[in-house]
């Protein structure tokens, strides 16, 4: 499949997938750029980065910065078209025979502050979405990591704790319940100005009769650098 960019009408670049998936062939489902990354980390991978689609849209904004800058209304329409390659068809790839699957557009506004952030190199990464609210359970979990990064010497300060899993229920060899797990981002601010979201798992004793026991530290995952200007 190739993805053509255009940026108010004019040809921006192209990108080739080679093993497209169904929902990647419709305008309903590519039209979004796709922005959100996963929530739920799965094994080493703990969430997806920037989409395809956004990282080829950045990249045809900045290619034609001067001509964003000489607008002066800091607003671009982005289109993008689909096609179906015809992989049997001689010639180079962008010579084979093509036929269009799908194609929109979409108007983008304050390019000039969304270049400026680009060009300040903000991360890749967004702070993670919540797998579910618990309002009390996040305060805990904030309390538990602020005390505990202290006592660790850490250097950043906790703002947020954010839940990214559901619960994983723990049972002993005779199949009884002994506790649950569950995992949050804590995104938290450097010394430097840096911002920095890091998951860790919790775990929560079972005290019986559908009740479990205050969150304590059960591990740490990985670490990556996000933009705290998204922190609400």
């Amino acid at each position: 499949m190739r993805n053509d960019y255009y940026i108010d009408s004019i040809y921006a670049g192209s990108y080739y997938d080679d093993k497209p998936t169904d929902e990647e062939i419709t305008w309903e489902s590519s039209r979004y750029p796709i922005f959100q990354p996963e929530v739920i980390p799965k094994g080493d991978d703990l969430g997806a980065e920037m989409s395809l689609n956004q990282e080829k849209v950045i990249e045809s904004l900045l290619k034609h910065q001067k001509y964003i800058d000489g607008k002066g209304d800091n607003e671009v329409l982005v289109g993008l078209k689909f096609y179906l390659v015809d992989g049997g068809s001689p010639g180079r790839e962008e010579e084979k025979k093509a036929y269009e699957l799908a194609s929109g557009q979409f108007l983008l506004t304050n390019i000039d502050e969304g270049l400026e952030l680009v060009n300040k190199h903000i991360p890749k990464y967004g702070i993670p979405e919540p797998f579910m609210k618990n309002e009390k359970l996040e305060k805990e979990a904030l309390k538990l990591m602020r005390n505990y990064a202290r006592n660790q010497g850490w250097k950043e300060k906790y703002h947020k704790a954010i839940i990214t899993s559901d619960y994983n229920v723990k049972r002993s060899f005779a199949g009884l319940i002994t506790g649950r797990t569950i995992i949050f981002a804590l995104v938290g601010e450097w010394p430097d100005g840096r911002w920095t979201s890091q998951f860790f798992k919790t775990y929560q004793t079972y005290k019986g009769n559908d009740k479990y026991g205050p969150l304590r530290y059960d591990g740490t995952g990985k670490q990556r650098d996000v933009w705290g200007g998204a922190l609400e």
